[in-house]
């Protein structure tokens, strides 16, 4: 599933092999994303789909091994060094995984978690990284209470917690967004509401990868 302008992909997959120990997990799998675009990665539990996103990042699991091409922008991450790779994480692809509460760091304000982010991969001052993450936690709508920085995870709802994984993944304002199964252990209103703030996103000119094992999810974010 596309929507957007077509035009040079922002990021192209060629032919992406997983396995692991001996065992092929992933055969020939190849897409291309343009910049604006909504892109759905949809299958059953099992089929890969997850496993794919993280190979965008090179984040395998131990003793699996890759083939194939991820060009973002033109530049092959799957021949890029480890530095260049984490530099790329959180800056031009964030990332929002499935279970939030694993994610965040239970010892830390979801307000230092997200000014974190900033000051990895930013030369910003403390105060400057505090404010993009105040700007942050307003854009996926957590306001008030909910969006205090002083705030730790638990004292939050999962979906409250899960505005804040996507807090992280967009206040360096990435090339694209990743989402694994964003909704996956949310109750279905809340999970509307999660792909809403998606949609919003994407209106606002977000490239993203929505993966899901729902077809009506990536239905909805198109």
């Amino acid at each position: 599933m596309n929507s957007g302008v077509p035009g040079a992909a922002l990021l192209e997959v060629r032919d992406l092999c997983v396995s692991l120990g001996g065992a092929a997990l992933i055969r020939g799998v190849s897409f291309a994303v343009n910049a604006g675009e909504v892109l759905g990665l949809v299958g059953a539990s099992g089929s890969g789909k997850s496993l794919t996103a993280l190979s965008l990042l090179r984040l395998l699991p131990a003793g699996a091994s890759a083939t194939g091409q991820i060009l973002l922008r033109g530049e092959d991450l799957a021949a890029q060094s480890p530095a260049r790779l984490r530099a790329v994480r959180g800056r031009e692809i964030g990332m929002v995984f499935q279970e939030p509460m694993s994610a965040l760091n239970p010892l830390m304000t979801i307000g230092e978690q997200v000014a974190e982010t900033v000051q990895v991969h930013r030369a910003a001052a403390p105060a400057e990284a505090r404010r993009l993450a105040r700007a942050a936690l307003d854009r996926v709508w957590l306001r008030g209470d909910a969006g205090d920085p002083d705030r730790y995870p638990h004292e939050l709802s999962g979906g409250q917690r899960q505005r804040v994984a996507i807090a992280r993944a967009l206040v360096n304002r990435p090339s694209i967004i990743l989402a694994d199964e964003p909704t996956g252990n949310l109750d279905s209103k809340t999970g509307l509401e999660i792909m809403a703030l998606f949609d919003t996103l994407h209106a606002n000119g977000n490239t993203i990868v929505l993966v899901t094992h729902e077809p009506d999810i990536a239905e909805y974010a198109h």
